[in-house]
Parts: C-alpha cells; structure tokens; sequence
C-alpha cells in the first residue's frame, strides 16, 4: 500500500530529524553565551528565546532566534554596540555578523563560532514570544497536536531545501506556516469528526495539504484563520480592513491568532514560488 510506505518514511523522517539532547545542549550553551555578552552591556537586561527553539521545532539548520528586553535599549546603536562586543568577546565568526538595522524587524544575525549554528537577535520585541505561546498551544491540541508537530516539521524542512523558508527573503515564516497547518487540520472534514488521527496519517495529509495550498487554494481573494478557541475558517480579503484583510495577486493572507488586523505573511512576496513548489512536489508524489 503506497499510503502505508509514506507514512513509514515520514515516521523514519521524523526519527532523523528529531533534535537529540546533545544538540539541544549545545544550542542552550550558545544561547548562555549570548546572555554574558549582553549583560556585561545592559545588567538589567533580559534575553528571551523565542521561534523554533522555544518550541523544540527545529530543522539542524534552524537558526537560534533570540530578543533582548531592556527599556534603556532605543535605535540602533545597541545593535551596533552588541556587534562589537560579540566581538571582543570572540562569540562570532568574525565575517558572518551583520547588523540589520533597515529591516521592519531590525536584528543581528552572526554565526556562532564553536558550534555553526545561525543566531538571530532582535530588541524589545515581545510579539515573537507571544507567537510561541500561541504555536505551543496549537502543540497541545489533543486533536491535532501531535500531527501539527509532523507536519510542521516536514513542510519547514521543505520549504528550507528551496530556500523559501525565510520572511526577510518572500518565504514563508514557521509562525505562518503553523497557522496554515492548524488551519489544514482543523477544517479537514476526517480529522474534524474524529475518524482520522493526523499522526497516524501524516503522509497522506501533507499529500493533500500540498494539493490544496499548491493547486486548490484561491489566496488571491480568500484569507485564512485558525484559533485555539473558535476553530478554522476562510474570509474574503475585500471585506475585512487593515493589515489582515491582505492583498490581492500573489500576496498570501494569514491571520495572525493573537491579532486579526496583523497578516502573518504580508512580507511573503515569494508566495507564486511557494505555491509553484507545493504543486510541483504533489504531482510527483502521486504520479
């Protein structure tokens, strides 16, 4: 049964996949090493991690995605001052660190010396962290929980072999894309009735979560949402105002769970590549 060897290598995937408590380690090791360089410059400060870390949803090439909280922190000359003390202090490949300053979300980003992992550090941006409680208590759904976690990591990891994985660059976001999967699993008829547990069935639901997001779904005028308490459902962008009634053309609309006005993927410019894949990936699959 095809079915049956899909969901065996989606099992077999996820096994590889799994982050082990050696890499976890070192992972909390960097992020300790961050803490010091940031406290010899702001005491009072706090560093928070947030994204796939937080949520333990991370590829072996996710980056460590972390936020310092201090109200003395304004503009951007912390950022710069941050860079040369991840500097003296010998944290980063000396080429690799970047300031971003002109971004929506201005962040460093560097590469950490001892270990490789990508780190990305942002200031005094608590929406991130709130983004994390809300992919947490998707996790904890005790009807799509476990299948959301299979799901989420396959699909990240395939939008990040094509490179279409990263807001800043058009991609689609982990936070978007849990919401999308939330939004999958809540509204399939099967999984909604109870008649099909999603982690038993993982392969044939990220089959059809790429025929519809890939082929069926009409994001040019149709928005999607998903809460923990009211369920999914689809909206038509020419009757919602502000950022989350969304766009036309290729722009994708994802409402965001903790903000209807906030569209999770309006830096998603790269949607026509990402729904192209998702097609391109279901026809092979199924032929």
């Amino acid at each position: 049964d095809p079915t049956v060897m899909l969901q065996e290598e989606v099992e077999d995937f996820m096994a590889y996949m799994s982050p082990t408590e050696g890499e976890h380690a070192m992972r909390t090791e960097v992020v300790r090493r961050v803490t010091e360089s940031v406290l010899q410059l702001w005491p009072n400060a706090a560093v928070e991690i947030f994204g796939s870390f937080n949520t333990r949803l991370y590829l072996p090439s996710s980056d460590i995605d972390l936020v310092v909280m201090d109200n003395v922190i304004f503009g951007s000359s912390p950022m710069f001052a941050l860079r040369r003390q991840l500097l003296e202090d010998q944290l980063c490949q000396p080429h690799s660190i970047e300031v971003i300053d002109k971004a929506r979300v201005p962040i460093i980003k560097f590469t950490d010396r001892l270990t490789g992992f990508h780190v990305d550090i942002s200031f005094n941006r608590s929406n991130g962290m709130d983004a994390a409680c809300i992919v947490r208590d998707f996790l904890k759904d005790p009807c799509i929980g476990r299948g959301l976690y299979t799901l989420l990591v396959l699909l990240k990891q395939f939008l990040a072999q094509r490179q279409l994985n990263e807001v800043y660059s058009g991609g689609i976001g982990s936070y978007a894309l849990t919401i999308m999967i939330a939004n999958f699993l809540k509204s399939h008829p099967q999984v909604a009735r109870g008649a099909m547990r999603p982690e038993d069935n993982a392969g044939v639901l990220f089959l059809e979560f790429l025929e519809f997001f890939g082929k069926c779904f009409t994001h040019s005028n149709i928005g999607v949402a998903v809460t923990l308490d009211y369920g999914a459902w689809y909206y038509r962008k020419d009757e919602r105002r502000g950022g989350g009634g969304g766009g036309g053309g290729d722009h994708l609309t994802v409402q965001d769970p903790q903000d209807f006005d906030n569209d999770v993927t309006r830096g998603s410019y790269r949607y026509h590549a990402v729904r192209t894949q998702l097609a391109r990936a279901h026809t092979k699959l199924v032929a």
